[in-house]
């Protein structure tokens, strides 16, 4: 913990050591802990380092991650990536990565509730997008952006990939309550999308 004024160390949390994915909820830290190449979550009350769960089980989380790793025609090598569990939180659920799954945990307890195979099992996801609105989670890969409900882990809907434009991080967002993304027509027309229903809701140029 840092005073963001001076930049002096206010606290430092025991065994937090590889951490390497920090999000905050409610007064709640909730971390991706790698130790030696294995993932846990674990959830510490920021003001006072109590240690209010870690996963009983490791997560392999995902390095499939968007990156330019080699010059065309050179010698770079590619990036060595260290695996990301990809956190989403919103003071109910904790997501994150496990490989080809998106698994959903209880804030509170750290309680696995349910577990999602999203697409190809051989394949992790692609980190990038995993937006918790509402009673949905919403993930956008190059292929597809898929919605599932925060309580059971069922696919709510699905939109594959249109036109020559792609689902990525960077263009993807929920705002006030809804999903915007580029349209099928891969120009510069956007639409908001109910995360639960799929319905359009608005479109703008």
């Amino acid at each position: 913990q840092i005073d963001a004024a001076t930049g002096k160390v206010l606290q430092t949390y025991k065994g937090t050591e590889g951490t390497n994915e920090i999000a905050f909820q409610d007064g709640t830290l909730v971390l991706s802990v790698n130790q030696g190449g294995k993932l846990k979550a674990t959830a510490i009350r920021a003001e006072s380092g109590e240690v209010l769960w870690s996963t009983g089980q490791d997560y392999r989380g995902s390095t499939n991650e968007t990156i330019k790793w080699k010059a065309r025609h050179g010698e770079i090598e590619p990036a060595k990536l260290d695996a990301a569990l990809n956190l989403s939180v919103d003071g109910k659920t904790v997501c994150l990565f496990d490989g080809p799954h998106i698994v959903g945990l209880e804030f509170k307890t750290g309680k696995e509730k349910w577990k999602t195979l999203i697409d190809d099992a051989r394949m992790s996801l692609m980190v990038g997008t995993l937006i918790l609105c509402g009673d949905a989670v919403v993930y956008a890969s190059a292929r597809k952006m898929v919605s599932l409900s925060t309580e059971t882990g069922k696919k709510l809907w699905e939109a594959p990939r249109q036109g020559l434009g792609f689902y990525s991080w960077k263009d993807v967002f929920v705002i006030r309550g809804l999903v915007w993304t580029w349209g099928a027509e891969s120009e510069r027309k956007e639409y908001g999308i109910n995360p639960s229903t799929k319905r359009p809701m608005r479109s703008s140029w």
